[in-house]
């Protein structure tokens, strides 16, 4: 990358190149780095514009015009008769995690368009589990499982005042963000 050359397998002579590389992780590299699961130098000839694109879970409010627009693809590219998505179906699909983010809300509505018997999509056409991570308290004991849907919840709770939610939380701003970045949110 830094000589803009390579040379082939088996080869005598480096050929010239002219690339650019993108490359994107879902991990927090600072952090692997301090722990030493990520190179430094690699990092930084990797970081030369940094973007970071929130998870579907951040941006809740663009769900219904991905909604809209995977369900005129899917019926469109599959030859089938348009569909409508219900309100009951894009409240849930609104309350739902999405770890997977745009890539599982595109197949979740393709799936639900192909197997769905009526021309209006409901709640129960879609498979996904209903439980979100505020559910997770109610189903174990594992502290850390209880702690992170309790942070969840509160940052839900206050629309993602950090403020609010910590106060909510009875801890600081600091604490707070200690917790969001251990629990990767």
């Amino acid at each position: 990358l830094v000589e803009q050359k390579f040379l082939r397998v088996g080869g005598a002579q480096k050929v010239a190149v002219d690339v650019r590389l993108i490359s994107s992780t879902s991990r927090d590299i600072e952090r692997d780095m301090q722990e030493g699961r990520f190179r430094e130098d690699l990092y930084h000839r990797l970081n030369v514009v940094p973007l970071r694109v929130p998870s579907l879970a951040e941006r809740r409010d663009d769900i219904p015009a991905l909604i809209q627009c995977f369900v005129q693809q899917v019926a469109s590219s599959s030859g089938l008769a348009p569909r409508k998505i219900g309100e009951d179906a894009i409240a849930v699909l609104q309350t739902h995690d999405w770890p997977g983010n745009v890539r599982e809300l595109q197949h979740a509505i393709e799936r639900a368009v192909i197997m769905a018997d009526s021309s209006t999509l409901q709640e129960s056409d879609f498979l996904f589990s209903r439980k979100s991570s505020n559910d997770i308290a109610a189903d174990t004991l594992n502290l850390d499982e209880v702690e992170k849907a309790a942070v969840v919840k509160a940052i839900q709770l206050h629309n993602g005042n950090i403020s609010k939610a910590a106060d909510e939380l009875g801890l600081t701003r600091a604490s707070l963000y200690r917790r969001m970045e251990k629990y990767g949110l």
